[in-house]
């Protein structure tokens, strides 16, 4: 017999009702219930706008091996009328955290449950129920996983024409942004909400500012402190050149350590680093790729794009861009 952790919630109906129903099935087609926690109420985790949930965790045992564990599941949320998909409004969803000590990673199914850690509507029943349970790679106990995951940054995203954009934050202070998914307790606040909403509305080609959103920077060099306050007072549609920004940093021939801070920019898009450019009026590298830099520039800029970056394309604007000079008259100190 195998040892196995299930997590239950559901969002829509009778909430409470549908969880016993589900224990109930679970009970019936060859998986015994040995503990379940109590249901707790939490907030939806990565997809905000549906109803809250409720949740619970339980151990129980089955001789089923994993894939027919998963088949049973899926079966029983189809027999319950689910009919929605990940992080949807759901009648009953049924998650596979752990079976015994095994690790399994196949195309259908991942043993531990990828993204339980930062689950706290995973762990904090499972605590209740387990709380000396050891994680099978970490080998740490579910209350030491729980201790860790409050001190995780809160993680919201949004779509873009150009992928997922993630923002991560902790103490109303932005602590990085990426095309590339933060590790992160994904769950709702009104100071993340209202980073991602003007950031909606940056990539739907409005000229946003994020001047009024403290950042995280406190460990990083003093240079690149100075070339990004910098680079954060550049006006929306505007670029500027390493060698102008090291200049104005007060860093004179500095454009390599320019160069560094662009490449190691935590907080892309607040920290507008896809604005600089080369000296000789060329586009240059971005940490997340060249087309995204191009998609970027094309935002901001519209019609003055392809004046500026002719080899982009093989016409023209009449229009002139934007460039920041050193007698540019805006105020940086």
């Amino acid at each position: 017999m195998h040892r196995v952790v299930l997590s239950l919630g559901s969002n829509i109906g009778n909430r409470e009702e549908n969880l016993r129903k589900a224990l109930y099935l679970l009970g019936h087609r060859g998986i015994r219930i040995l503990k379940a926690s109590r249901i707790i109420k939490s907030a939806p985790w990565g997809n905000w706008d549906q109803p809250d949930f409720l949740n619970m965790a339980v151990m129980a045992e089955t001789s089923l091996p994993p894939e027919n564990l998963l088949k049973t599941i899926k079966e029983i949320e189809k027999d319950m009328g689910r009919i929605t998909g990940h992080m949807k409004p759901r009648i009953i969803d049924i998650d596979i955290i752990l079976f015994g000590n095994l690790v399994l990673k196949t195309d259908k199914l991942e043993i531990p449950h990828p993204s339980y850690k930062e689950r706290g509507f995973v762990l904090a029943p499972l605590i209740e129920i387990a709380p000396t349970l050891k994680d099978p790679i970490t080998k740490q106990t579910m209350s030491e996983l729980y201790s860790e995951y409050l001190q995780l940054p809160f993680v919201g995203s949004i779509r873009t024409p150009i992928g997922d954009f993630f923002v991560s934050v902790k103490n109303e202070t932005v602590i990085a942004t990426s095309f590339q998914k933060i590790r992160g307790r994904m769950e709702y606040t009104t100071f993340l909400g209202k980073i991602l909403k003007k950031l909606q509305k940056y990539f739907e080609g409005k000229p946003v500012k994020f001047n009024e959103f403290k950042l995280q920077l406190s460990l990083l060099p003093p240079a690149y402190r100075r070339i990004y306050d910098v680079l954060r007072k550049l006006p929306y549609g505007v670029v500027i050149s390493y060698s102008e920004i090291a200049e104005l940093s007060g860093i004179h021939g500095g454009a390599r350590v320019v160069g560094n801070a662009m490449k190691k920019n935590p907080i892309p898009i607040i920290i507008p680093c896809h604005r600089v450019i080369r000296s000789d009026g060329s586009i240059g590298n971005y940490s997340a790729g060249i087309d995204k830099k191009i998609f970027l520039l094309k935002l901001e800029l519209k019609d003055n794009f392809f004046n500026v970056f002719p080899e982009c394309a093989h016409q023209s604007s009449n229009n002139n861009l934007i460039k920041l000079t050193t007698a540019h008259t805006l105020e940086f100190f």
